[in-house]
């Protein structure tokens, strides 16, 4: 049977869990949603080598959390021990943040940066006057990193309706 969405048609020919037609080798490009592996080569070993022009960065809001930095800065290194072609930008009180990097022990931290910013978004701040108020907070110059293409994402475990606000003004999205 013919897959109503061909696009969403998997490698093997699968479309909704019934076979499909098989897909034509110029629509491979358009599926999706079947096909969950990921390229070959995309999770190589910690040790295998990836070029920076290829490597993925992330800016971390390393104040965000229950905790701050013990937490941020340990699971952005667990991370980087997985992901091998990817970088980690930690933003936020440099002092805090190194002073944690101090006492974990990886090759992983070799791609990791630290961005300093002086201002911290609480939890129980509101939207907007984190984002009038608050412009060198971490998760503002986290977002700002993005923007200026240092870092392809962010992630904050800090007050998400203050993450969606700044990002929606300074990414205008």
């Amino acid at each position: 049977a013919e897959c109503p969405l061909r696009k969403h048609t998997s490698p093997s020919g699968y479309c909704r869990g019934k076979k499909s037609v098989k897909p034509k080798a110029d629509e491979s490009a358009l599926r999706c949603s079947g096909d969950r592996s990921l390229p070959a080569g995309r999770h190589g070993s910690a040790s295998s080598r990836v070029p920076d022009s290829m490597r993925i960065s992330i800016a971390v809001d390393a104040m965000g959390g229950d905790h701050g930095p013990p937490v941020t800065v340990a699971a952005a290194i667990r991370f980087l021990e997985e992901t091998p072609d990817a970088s980690v930008i930690l933003v936020g009180r440099e002092a805090d943040i190194r002073k944690v990097l101090g006492t974990l022990r990886s090759s992983a931290t070799e791609r990791i940066s630290v961005r300093a910013a002086t201002e911290v978004v609480e939890m129980c701040e509101g939207p907007a006057s984190a984002l009038r108020g608050k412009k060198d907070s971490s998760m503002r110059v986290a977002i700002n990193l993005v923007k200026a293409g240092d870092a392809q994402a962010c992630v904050s475990a800090g007050n998400t309706g203050a993450l969606m606000a700044i990002s929606r003004f300074v990414l205008k999205t």
